[in-house]
């Protein structure tokens, strides 16, 4: 399994119930379910960071004092084969477009992570 994960941070001056206005915002999930079939993933998923006490615990265990991120967004293919030449294409670039102008409102962009990953 190949996924493609963004983390994502919210703007300074964006509260986290303002993040998740926008997070559950239909128009968002709308651009992610777009963006899993352009690309022909399997699966196109958000997930919102829990604020609660064991974030704080598992940071101190951990030994890290980096903020976690907001939440993340994933999508998944079975293999690599499935969306070789897909990120590319006109409609991709077009529904990154769209993407990343509602993200503008409350993504600190500079400050997210996307990377890809595979699982057996």
């Amino acid at each position: 399994m190949i996924r493609l994960v963004s983390c994502i941070k919210r703007k300074q001056g964006i509260t986290p119930a303002e993040f998740q206005k926008y997070w559950d915002d239909p128009q968002f999930q709308a651009l992610i379910n777009s963006m899993a079939s352009t690309v022909n993933a399997i699966r196109g998923v958000k997930y919102r960071t829990l604020h609660v006490e064991a974030n704080a615990l598992a940071q101190q265990l951990r030994e890290t004092e980096v903020e976690p991120f907001d939440g993340t967004i994933e999508y998944w293919w079975k293999s690599a084969q499935d969306f070789q030449g897909l990120l590319a294409t006109h409609e991709t670039t077009q529904a990154l477009k769209e993407m990343k102008t509602f993200q503008e409102q409350f993504v600190d962009s500079a400050n997210c992570s996307v990377f890809f990953t595979e699982s057996d």
